[in-house]
């Protein structure tokens, strides 16, 4: 099957996609074999099922955190379920801060990333209670976490 590409569209105010879902938001449970050019960081807060990155096939549960790369296909399964799905472009940072040396761990994660990486204990419980904060803070407080989480 030919993934499809999604088209993220950023918040009013935000440069990168910030939402939670759960089995109750029509648009996002649907399973579909899609990419798209921007990162994406899951974190699963409820549910298990199954997930299909790149040539991967897998299961997943509660807690789970993924850190996929750009034009990375994927698509999961899980019911019941709710889970936070950030999503920011490669051009958020741009090349000259990652180039710094205060951003030389960030850009190892980028590159890392690109063939999807999971996080374990107590990485993935530390970015999900950052991730479920950034949801009720103001845009350039959401940007100040996401440096936080991507440190």
């Amino acid at each position: 099957m030919k993934p499809f590409l999604e088209k993220i569209q950023p918040g009013f105010g935000s440069s990168f996609f910030l939402r939670a879902f759960d089995a109750k938001d029509q648009h996002h449970c649907k399973p579909q074999w899609h990419f798209h050019p921007e990162y994406e960081i899951v974190y699963v807060e409820k549910g298990d099922g199954r997930r299909h990155i790149g040539d991967h096939i897998g299961e997943y549960q509660q807690g789970e955190l993924i850190f996929l790369g750009p034009n990375l296909p994927h698509l999961c399964y899980l019911q019941p379920y709710r889970e936070i799905v950030l999503q920011m472009r490669a051009e958020l940072l741009g090349d000259s801060w990652l180039e710094q040396p205060e951003f030389h761990a960030v850009k190892q994660l980028f590159n890392r990333a690109k063939g999807g990486l999971v996080f374990h204990q107590p990485t993935k419980h530390q970015a999900g209670a950052m991730l479920r904060k950034m949801l009720d803070q103001p845009p350039f407080e959401r940007l100040i976490q996401l440096l936080q989480l991507l440190q």
